[in-house]
């Protein structure tokens, strides 16, 4: 298969007719299809040996600006099925790989690239764990770039906020330094209305109101230390009381909101949150949490015939009564 593709890859420029330009990219396709599921089954061991030279292939796929948008797409998915069974292995291709992965970022015209390149930020900071920090600055400064465009197609936002999470996760306390902007980001997100007659306006705004509840989990579990500290009776977690107040008050609209309670992905993460933010916080926030909108919305969470939605909506139902059971 390595041959085949770096055969390929050889005879572009022999590549003349629009006809066969588009059977030599459907090839490549296939080609890049087909590592992609080798990939997926090989262990470590047996893809290590391979992983240089499919590395210089897919950055020459994704150097040349001439290749069509499908094939670059389609490098960027292998090179995600890559980085998955390398994992922190995958480290030693950063410094090469970082242009071009910013490059993808950029690409605001070719909407599925761009998205594609989201999804490996996301690839990378799960193999790289806390050794993404090197990378940090750049990543987020690109991936704020493209939430503050108004040429990027709105599909590629939802995605770029859950990445958030994910390199919150990566880098744990180190997030402390991207929180700020990355917060005002998500309260400006969680915020967002849209027409409700509109069917289709109303699944996006679910799906960006469900990646900013991921894009809070992951802060919170990157910067809740191993050891929590209290500052004046408070957890220190590096979040202010007026963000806990922020996400508070995005769960009680989303649980006010008859289109999003439908939503039981939307449920799941609200409830988690819910839950994420009990185990710190405690007594501090157990009052707000009687309000009818948290209750109605564990409620519906435990009567879900989904059973991650259920088990998250019991488990926070739980931690709530122990609360409430402690200060009785």
């Amino acid at each position: 298969i390595k041959s085949k593709l770096a055969t390929m890859l050889n005879m572009e420029g022999a590549v003349q007719s629009a006809a066969d330009k588009q059977q030599y990219t459907d090839i490549i396709s296939l080609i890049l299809g087909t590592l992609q599921s080798l990939f997926r089954k090989l262990e470590k061991p047996d893809v290590i040996g391979m992983a240089d030279e499919t590395m210089t292939h897919l950055c020459m796929i994704l150097q040349n600006q001439t290749t069509l948008a499908a094939v670059q797409e389609d490098a960027i998915m292998t090179m995600g099925a890559l980085i998955e069974v390398l994992g922190v292995d995958f480290m030693k291709y950063m410094e090469t790989f970082m242009p071009l992965l910013i490059q993808g970022l950029s690409n605001y015209q070719d909407c599925q690239v761009c998205l594609a390149s989201v999804g490996l930020v996301g690839d990378i900071a799960r193999a790289l764990d806390d050794k993404i920090i090197i990378c940090c600055n750049e990543l987020l400064s690109a991936l704020l770039k493209i939430l503050g465009s108004a040429e990027v197609h709105r599909s590629v936002k939802p995605q770029i906020l859950s990445v958030f999470g994910d390199l919150a996760l990566a880098v744990g306390r180190n997030f402390v330094a991207y929180k700020d902007i990355v917060l005002s980001m998500l309260d400006q997100a969680s915020r967002a209305t849209v027409d409700k007659d509109d069917y289709e306006m109303v699944e996006y705004l679910n799906e960006l109101r469900e990646s900013c509840l991921e894009a809070y989990i992951g802060i919170i579990h990157g910067l809740k230390p191993d050891n929590l500290d209290t500052v004046n009776g408070v957890p220190d977690i590096g979040l202010t009381e007026q963000h806990v107040h922020n996400m508070l008050d995005f769960i009680a609209l989303i649980s006010d909101d008859d289109d999003s309670m439908e939503n039981y992905g939307l449920i799941s993460a609200s409830c988690g949150l819910i839950g994420d933010l009990v185990t710190i916080y405690k007594s501090l926030i157990l009052p707000t949490l009687q309000k009818d909108s948290y209750v109605k919305l564990l409620t519906r969470g435990r009567m879900s015939k989904t059973t991650k939605t259920k088990s998250i909506s019991v488990w926070t139902t739980k931690e709530i009564r122990k609360l409430k059971a402690a200060a009785s």
